[in-house]
């Protein structure tokens, strides 16, 4: 009985040391700032379409230019998001360096939040663009789907 809780007790120490090394090895957030580029941010899945074509009750046209407009909408804002990472990459450079430029951050700070305004202007047509395609009972089902997903948190 002794030998078996002197395994357990060995093994669980094995366990420990490991997640102590992971945690202890794992990089810290700010160091991942200037870290290699990220892959462009990946559009939200199929499923949030799916779930637009069942709630709205489309038809296969409908469908059809739906997926062409979400296309063309992550197409639109691929390039940005690109951008906004660059700068938010670069504003941190500035604040990280030996000397900080407080100057050049806030710049790249400002420029954030007009990529981030260019953003949400194209999120904005995106839903006018959704809305155009739908009958009007559709319309107010479309309202009714935007308003949930503004209220629900992020994960």
């Amino acid at each position: 009985m002794t030998n078996l809780k002197n395994i357990a007790l060995v093994v669980l120490l094995l366990m420990n040391i490991g997640l102590l090394m992971v945690l202890w090895f794992q990089p810290m957030p700010h160091e991942r700032i200037g870290g290699p580029p990220e892959k462009g941010p990946a559009p939200p899945p199929r499923r949030a379409e799916g779930f637009l074509v069942k709630a709205l009750d489309l038809d296969a046209e409908q469908r059809a230019d739906l997926k062409d407009l979400r296309d063309e909408h992550f197409d639109e804002t691929r390039g940005i998001h690109k951008e906004i990472r660059a700068t938010k990459r670069s504003m941190f450079d500035a604040l990280l360096a030996a000397e900080p430029d407080t100057t050049a951050a806030k710049q790249f700070a400002a420029e954030y939040g007009d990529q981030l305004e260019k953003i949400d202007a194209l999120l904005i047509q995106h839903y006018l663009d959704i809305r155009a395609l739908c009958s009007p009972a559709q319309q107010e089902e479309l309202r009714k789907v935007f308003r949930q997903a503004i209220r629900r948190p992020r994960r």
